[in-house]
């Protein structure tokens, strides 16, 4: 599947040969949000065989696979910290190990927040 963008602008130069080599050619745009649904139904199309799925369950790469293990490990980290009776703020460090590899996955830094959180309701240091 090839997909071509910015279909929102005239297509002086687009290669033709684009469309002659590769059967499912569809025209997007990022800006507008045009043609959007019949990708979504390309890759439901596409993933028809395997299970059904959440939007948002697929991971598309390596980097994304290992951004969620790296998650799901630091969790399980923090988790086992607080039933061995730590305090919250002693699994800060993994909870946001967590956080920043699944910001990674969409760019955002969550970070500050869980701090954030965690100091609003215990008291650290004292």
């Amino acid at each position: 599947m090839a997909l071509i963008n910015k279909s929102d602008l005239p297509r002086a130069l687009e290669d033709p040969a684009i469309r002659a080599a590769i059967p499912l050619t569809l025209d997007i745009s990022a800006r507008t949000g045009a043609g959007l649904e019949e990708l979504e139904q390309a890759a439901q199309d596409l993933l028809a065989g395997e299970q059904p799925r959440d939007p948002g369950e697929v991971l598309t790469n390596a980097r994304q696979f290992d951004a969620v293990t790296r998650a799901e490990a630091a969790v399980g980290r923090a988790l086992t910290a607080l039933e061995s009776g730590l305090t919250p703020d002693a699994a800060l460090t993994d909870a946001e190990e967590a956080l920043s590899a699944l910001g990674e996955l969409d760019g955002r830094s969550l970070r500050e927040d869980l701090v954030e959180a965690i100091f609003s309701r215990f008291c650290v240091g004292k």
